[in-house]
């Protein structure tokens, strides 16, 4: 992790390598609620700016879900239930970083295609926020990168959570795993 993170600022997409690192636990967990998402939290903690690293494994119980709204989630900055961002990892290929603020759901920005292979089964993710900043990685390639002027007043910091996104309400819904958690809280 350390060496990503040496590499995340010497490309200039992080403002310091100053932080401590901690190894979570993995997650996994199933959701059957037809285009919603449900999530986890890890712990009371409340993170403002860092780099989060896994490997995410997605799948679904019917071959036809919509698969831009299936697979696994990362919730962040969460203050409560009505003010959070949240980041889909669609199994469709495209990632969406969507704000809820005063419980109305914002699309921020859609990521470019990070996989042809539909459904994604398997991503590996580093997600970065840092100040305004957001910008998010598939399998080391950069997708995403989005500025908010909301992450630097309303959403300055706040809990962090895992979610499942379900593209159906067939059988268990969507599966998520992620595996080889790291988070890199930065000073």
């Amino acid at each position: 992790m350390a060496e990503l993170v040496e590499k995340l600022y010497n490309d200039g997409y992080l403002a310091t390598k100053e932080g401590t690192f901690t190894k979570l636990d993995d997650f996994s967990e199933q959701w059957a609620k037809l285009d919603w998402y449900q999530y986890w939290y890890h712990g009371d903690d409340k993170y403002a700016n860092f780099v989060l690293s896994f490997s995410a494994r997605m799948q679904s119980a019917s071959d036809k879900a919509n698969w831009h709204h299936a697979g696994c989630g990362v919730v962040f900055r969460h203050v409560d239930n009505e003010n959070h961002l949240f980041l889909i990892i669609a199994q469709n290929g495209i990632m969406s970083l969507r704000k809820r603020v005063k419980d109305i759901v914002h699309l921020v920005r859609d990521s470019k295609k990070y996989s042809s292979q539909i459904p994604v089964e398997r991503v590996y993710v580093n997600l970065i926020v840092d100040g305004m900043n957001v910008i998010i990685f598939a399998d080391g390639n950069p997708v995403l990168e989005a500025r908010d002027p909301i992450l630097g007043s309303t959403l300055r910091e706040g809990r962090l959570a895992f979610s499942v996104m379900s593209g159906t309400n067939k059988g268990f819904g969507t599966r998520c795993s992620m595996t080889d958690i790291w988070l890199w809280e930065l000073k």
